[in-house]
């Protein structure tokens, strides 16, 4: 497998995994893995490709065909959020927060996470996962590269 397929593979196995809401400890667990493992896969850290048939058995947990774990994803999909683009986010969420006229308790009902979890990232203790990303844009209707700032309006 050439680099581009290996990383495309990687990709394709995270996004899939999210995507079915799958933690990284579930994912081991169906696989007889480590969640080490499944994280090494995932960022690339893992010393050595799997085997072909560890990558059908990866293919299988997650419902998919091989082929679709070795095509590019979408420029759409977004797997990861840095720490930039989380901070330019939060700073979004506030001003939309605040152009609606609401508290922050219910501005995070309606986004669909919890209040601690809003509060907590807006006053800088911590960011987002990607998968809170997702489901924030997603009750927003709202680009999530836009709202993070990887693209602009």
């Amino acid at each position: 497998m050439d680099g581009t397929l290996w990383l495309n593979f990687r990709e394709n196995m995270r996004f899939y995994r999210m995507a079915k809401g799958m933690t990284e400890k579930q994912m081991a667990a169906r696989m007889g893995k480590s969640v080490s493992w499944v994280s090494h896969v995932e960022s690339g850290l893992y010393a050595q490709w799997p085997t072909p048939e560890t990558m059908q058995g990866i293919a299988r947990v997650l419902g998919v065909r091989m082929k679709q774990l070795v095509e590019p994803l979408p420029d759409h999909i977004i797997i990861y959020v840095d720490a930039m683009e989380n901070a330019q986010g939060i700073e979004n969420l506030e001003k939309i927060r605040e152009y609606r006229k609401v508290s922050k308790r219910k501005f995070a009902d309606q986004l669909g996470i919890s209040r601690s979890a809003y509060s907590s990232a807006t006053n800088g203790y911590h960011g987002f996962s990607v998968e809170t990303w997702w489901r924030i844009a997603g009750n927003l209707t709202i680009n999530l590269a836009i709202l993070i700032g990887r693209e602009a309006k």
